[in-house]
């Protein structure tokens, strides 16, 4: 999530009222994107976010096609990882509505 990016703060606070609908059926874990370190925490405060939460200074440090994820190019980009830790669903960019809940089914997730 980029601290800076309109679409990024929207799709934070939907995920979150998707992890409330699904009663701790899923950790949510933040990337925060920004210049400023300090902007990790105050993002995190603001939205509630008690998970782990990291921060990098830019994208350009996502953008790695080896990474353990891939490339990341566009924010927000949400992962879903399955109970083996392993990618099962991908959304880059925000996620299409319903389709976040409808991957959590297929996932098993009550």
């Amino acid at each position: 999530m980029a601290t800076w990016a309109g679409p990024a703060l929207v799709e934070v606070q939907r995920i979150r009222a998707v992890q409330d609908e699904f009663k701790d059926a899923f950790d949510l874990v933040v990337l925060v994107v920004d210049e400023e370190p300090e902007m990790a925490g105050i993002f995190a405060e603001k939205f509630e976010l008690t998970d782990v939460i990291g921060w990098v200074e830019s994208t350009d440090d996502l953008v790695m096609d080896e990474g353990p994820f891939g490339p990341i190019g566009t924010l927000p980009t949400s992962i879903l990882l399955d109970v083996e830790g392993r990618i099962a669903v991908r959304s880059d960019g925000p996620w299409p509505p319903g389709s976040l809940e409808q991957s959590l089914r297929a996932l098993g997730t009550p």
